[in-house]
């Protein structure tokens, strides 16, 4: 459970696989707050991708698990949380979904982080459940677009904006942000995408449209975080997303419940502030 990616790299010498402490013990205080240190995030994968045997490939990448208290325990402010938990579906590693995350427990430090899962009646229709099964079918569908999908080094791209992560991992865009529940924006501008290309965010299955040259730029009044592939990816997945309209034509949708919920969450703990 060390934070030192040399000590650990040596583990990756001699063993297949590894939990990767040390991008966890960047990950958190990154996201607990407006004021968490993104840059010491993104240097910690890129010393990872660099000293482990396989990169950051064969590591199993987590938010919570039963020896840390749970990271909803540690915040209040729904957009962060939602932020932090796009995080293992988007790395180069292994994703890890600690038992009960789904349901979004808030355990503190163990053992009061090994809750019944059984008091939460299985619920398949919580926010975190919903998100968790939109981005595991959405890195499927990158897979199966992409052979290299799963040997491609994640990439951080600039987006000139402050509090910001831009994760480039064809076909796979992923905005995140550690504003908070307020207004955040990405200004992407590397050619990602073809020129005006239609893009679907599978958090919330809503359509937009690449720039002349094939960035992005997208805002997100709540602070929520957004994972973009070309709706033609989505062509033979109807499953994920079906409200899209595949043929590239922009579509009116209802925003999905549980998006409707976060950003209510996270309008009124602005309000109470």
């Amino acid at each position: 459970m060390s934070n030192d990616t040399n000590y650990t790299s040596g583990y990756t010498q001699v063993m297949n696989a590894v939990l990767d402490y040390p991008t966890w013990y960047a990950l958190v205080p990154a996201f607990q707050s407006p004021e968490g240190n993104l840059s010491a995030l993104t240097n910690v994968v890129a010393q990872s991708q660099q000293l482990y045997a396989s990169g950051a490939f064969m590591t199993g990448s987590f938010l919570d698990n039963h020896d840390q208290a749970r990271f909803k325990h540690l915040v209040s402010d729904a957009a962060l949380a939602a932020n932090a938990a796009v995080w293992p579906f988007i790395h180069d590693g292994i994703p890890i979904i600690y038992n009960g995350q789904e349901q979004g427990l808030s355990g503190g430090y163990p053992p009061a982080n090994h809750e019944a899962i059984w008091t939460t009646r299985y619920n398949n229709e919580s926010a975190e459940y919903l998100a968790f099964k939109n981005l595991n079918r959405a890195r499927k569908i990158a897979m199966a677009a992409n052979t290299y999908f799963l040997t491609t080094p994640m990439q951080f791209l600039e987006t000139n904006t402050n509090h910001t992560l831009a994760i480039w991992k064809p076909p796979m865009l992923t905005l995140l942000t550690n504003a908070g529940s307020t207004s955040a924006r990405w200004n992407v501008s590397h050619k990602l995408f073809k020129p005006h290309q239609h893009i679907v965010d599978v958090l919330t299955c809503s359509v937009h449209v690449a720039d002349e040259r094939g960035g992005v730029t997208v805002e997100s009044p709540a602070g929520l975080p957004k994972v973009f592939m070309p709706v033609k990816t989505l062509e033979d997945s109807p499953d994920l997303c079906p409200a899209s309209d595949l043929s590239g034509e922009l579509a009116t949708r209802r925003i999905p419940w549980w998006v409707a919920t976060y950003v209510a969450i996270c309008v009124l703990s602005l309000w109470i502030a």
